[in-house]
């Protein structure tokens, strides 16, 4: 018995893969994602059952728009509340999983379990993902996840956007990523609104609502740091600058 993560009681804990089971099992077991498997054992039954649906979106949004490249003029359809909850438990996994001092995530964990509404504050938007940059080849990986960074942004550079957010992961699977943004609280919301209408202007589209794929948010260099969120037209040698 020990300490659930999520609800916090003493129970018995579940084994859980960092990427669920269901979004895992898209890819073929040759996937370097699939043979690693890292996983994390630190919640209860309880609350694994809960992400059940969160899971089954994330599998059904990946199975019809992440198994191939995504031409423009591709219409989403998103569940947005359970895809946003398997978002947000991803990025707690891969926190827990690197024992982060960034606990962002413990005020959403009512939300993350379905047992609270999602606040304004939590943002998920999808882009198309393109293999540009030869290096990907060296790592071909279906799965991966990273913190995200906001580079060049009209609102200032990262060092002057970091308090507006709490975190944000980029979540790649397959030939699409997540964006998952987590604002911090009391922040002005025509702030916060101004920088993902901004980022929708670089080709990422709100999962809230349906959607239409207009533009590619990646070019050589994002193709590769596919946390690296900028406008697609940004020059590479102004990355060297990390957004200062």
């Amino acid at each position: 018995m020990a300490t659930c993560a999520f609800c916090g009681e003493e129970k018995q804990l579940e084994k859980v893969h960092l990427w669920s089971s269901a979004v895992l099992r898209l890819f073929g077991p040759e996937e370097p994602t699939r043979k690693v498997e890292p996983a994390v054992q630190d919640l209860c039954w309880d609350c694994v059952a809960a992400l059940t649906d969160a899971h089954a979106a994330a599998h059904d949004f990946a199975a019809t728009y992440c198994r191939k490249e995504l031409p423009l003029g591709t219409q989403l359809h998103p569940s947005f509340a359970p895809l946003c909850r398997w978002a947000l438990a991803t990025a707690a996994n891969h926190e827990r999983a690197t024992r982060s001092d960034n606990l962002w995530w413990k005020p959403l964990v009512g939300a993350i379990l379905g047992r609270e509404p999602l606040p304004d504050s939590v943002a998920l938007l999808f882009g198309a993902w393109r293999d540009l940059n030869p290096l990907n080849h060296f790592q071909d990986r279906s799965l991966e996840a990273a913190k995200a960074m906001v580079i060049g942004s009209k609102l200032g550079s990262w060092p002057e956007l970091s308090p507006l957010l709490q975190r944000g992961w980029a979540l790649r699977v397959g030939w699409g990523v997540f964006l998952l943004l987590d604002f911090a609280p009391g922040r002005a919301e025509d702030t916060r609104d101004a920088l993902i209408s901004e980022l929708e202007g670089y080709g990422w589209v709100s999962l809230r609502a349906d959607s239409e794929i207009t533009r590619v948010p990646f070019n050589d260099v994002t193709s590769y740091f596919f946390q690296l969120v900028s406008d697609p037209t940004t020059p590479a040698e102004e990355y060297l600058n990390l957004g200062s």
